[in-house]
């Protein structure tokens, strides 16, 4: 499993914060995140391109994970295009 950088997973965490991810979602946000990270660097994939997170979706749909997980998935990884500039971030919070 990919380690991601400690600065990378504190600029994660600011982000988990503003967008006010409920303390006990968190440990799974960062989870996701560094299940995406790793997946992609696994399957050489551009964690920064928004189009590497369709394969990453089919995979854990494929590894059994529920529609629930997926969605948190979804939104880890959205934070995360925020912070690399993928896609603009919204000021809604996420739940």
């Amino acid at each position: 499993m990919l380690a991601v950088p400690a600065s990378l997973s504190q600029a994660f965490e600011t982000q988990l914060n503003q967008r006010n991810v409920p303390d006990q979602q968190r440990r799974d946000f960062h989870k996701w995140f560094r299940f995406y990270l790793d997946f992609c660097n696994k399957y050489g994939a551009n964690p920064k391109l928004t189009a590497s997170f369709a394969p990453f979706d089919e995979k854990l749909q494929s590894k059994g994970q529920s529609e629930t997980q997926r969605q948190q998935a979804r939104r880890a990884v959205a934070i995360y295009y925020c912070m690399a500039g993928a896609i603009k971030s919204t000021s809604r919070p996420v739940s």
